[in-house]
C-alpha cells in the first residue's frame, strides 16, 4: 500500500452490507412479531387446566412454544442490534429494527417475570 492512499476496506464493507441491512431489519421484525404469539401459545394450559384434561401433550406444546419465544425474541434483537448499525437513523429500516428490538425485549420480559410470578406463587 502506497503511503497516503485510501484503505478501501471500509467502503467494501458498506457496499457488500448495503443490502443486508433492510433484509435484516425486516427479519428481526418478523421474528419480535411472531415470538408474540408463540408466548401467548405458552398459556395453553390454563383452559386445559380448568377444563380438567391437563395432558403431557399439552405440557409439551407449553414448553416449545416458551423455547420457541425465548430464540425468536433473542434473534429479533440480535438482528435488530446488527442492521441498525448498517442503517442510517431515523430511515425505516432503523425505525423496524428498533420496533423489533423492543418486541423482543418484551416478549423477553413476559416470559421471566411472568414464569417467576408463577413459580412464587403457584409452587
Amino acid at each position: 500500500m502506497e503511503k497516503g492512499s485510501f484503505n478501501d476496506s471500509t467502503v467494501d464493507v458498506a457496499e457488500r452490507t448495503k443490502g443486508f441491512a433492510p433484509r435484516a431489519a425486516l427479519a428481526a421484525l418478523v421474528l419480535g412479531i411472531a415470538a408474540i404469539p408463540l408466548w401467548m401459545l405458552s398459556y395453553v394450559w390454563i383452559p386445559f387446566r380448568f377444563a380438567g384434561y391437563e395432558t403431557e401433550t399439552v405440557w409439551s406444546v407449553v414448553i416449545a412454544s416458551e423455547i420457541g419465544a425465548m430464540i425468536t425474541g433473542l434473534l429479533a434483537i440480535i438482528l435488530g442490534v446488527v442492521s441498525r448499525r448498517y442503517t442510517q437513523r431515523g430511515g425505516g429500516e432503523s425505525r423496524r429494527a428498533t420496533l423489533a428490538i423492543k418486541l423482543g425485549v418484551g416478549v423477553w420480559i413476559c416470559l421471566v417475570v411472568f414464569n417467576l410470578i408463577g413459580i412464587v406463587f403457584f409452587t
